[in-house]
């Protein structure tokens, strides 16, 4: 190479090089930071000052977690049944007085979690609340509820046996309620401390996971557990039911989601469909 292409590799490539990384710099600059795994949260990381705000700019579950109850919030202010000033100040409030008094990553989650559920909560009971009444969970103890939930996600190959179903330890099967199984699922009653749910369990790729369960009515309310179906082919419900024996109408009744491995509770009332919908005792396979 000889020095007069040295001279103008100096004099052209360097200044356009220089100016290149400045047009980088200036890009990066008015970019909105985003949390590691490349989900957004509602701030400018860039500019934020509280320890909060770092946390969940560092992390990416509490980014999606902040997204989403942003998400959830925009689109609740929009609803007409709600005041918006009011709306806008209880979630002021929150921010100050309940979020930002976390001092850890799990606090943040924590009560980011709990907004969430109760403005979906709220969502819902707003748009219907005819069907928010008729699809509400029915109570359970929490330590007991913390029990059931434990065995989501885990597989549950281990925990079945050929002459009692599925043995859930602390749990036990009441007198009377039959495991219903299909090539894809299964559900089971089991009960402790006189609450009672019902799991699901879904069979994929040659394994089994506990994938939902949901709290039933108490044995006073509601003694017998029912396959239901209702609609024609092939928009056909299928699940279960339950009400009490010496009555006919049902108390309620979970649609079985078999490709998400979900029990949803429908509203029967509002659907219109409480004497239409046709039902079964459980005695063999679902």
């Amino acid at each position: 190479m000889d020095m007069s292409y040295r001279y103008m590799h100096c004099l052209l490539i360097r200044p356009i090089l220089a100016c290149f990384i400045k047009c980088i710099a200036c890009v990066l600059a008015v970019v909105p930071v985003i949390a590691i795994g490349g989900v957004a949260p509602s701030v400018d990381c860039s500019k934020v000052n509280s320890e909060v705000l770092k946390t969940i700019c560092s992390s990416p579950s509490l980014a999606s977690l902040d997204a989403e109850l942003n998400e959830l919030y925009t689109s609740m202010r929009g609803q007409p049944v709600f005041d918006s000033k009011l709306f806008e100040q209880e979630e002021v409030d929150w921010l100050h007085q309940v979020r930002d008094r976390c001092a850890d990553a799990d606090c943040i989650a924590r009560v980011y979690t709990g907004r969430i559920a109760m403005l979906k909560d709220g969502s819902k009971h707003a748009a219907s609340p005819a069907a928010y009444e008729e699809t509400r969970p029915f109570p359970a103890p929490a330590a007991v509820l913390a029990e059931a939930r434990a065995y989501i996600g885990k597989p549950c190959d281990r925990y079945e046996s050929d002459e009692r179903g599925f043995v859930l330890p602390g749990f036990h099967k009441p007198k009377g309620f039959f495991e219903t199984r299909s090539p894809s699922v299964s559900l089971f009653v089991r009960e402790k401390n006189d609450t009672r749910f019902v799991f699901l369990a879904k069979y994929e790729n040659g394994g089994c996971r506990f994938s939902d369960f949901t709290v039933l009515p108490s044995a006073a309310q509601a003694n017998e557990f029912l396959n239901c179906s209702y609609g024609e082919a092939p928009d056909i419900s299928e699940g279960v039911g339950i009400r009490r024996m010496s009555l006919n109408r049902l108390m309620a009744y979970w649609e079985v989601d078999k490709a998400n491995g979900k029990l949803v509770r429908q509203p029967l009332g509002v659907l219109g469909i409480e004497d239409t919908i046709r039902c079964i005792t459980i005695e063999g396979d679902y």
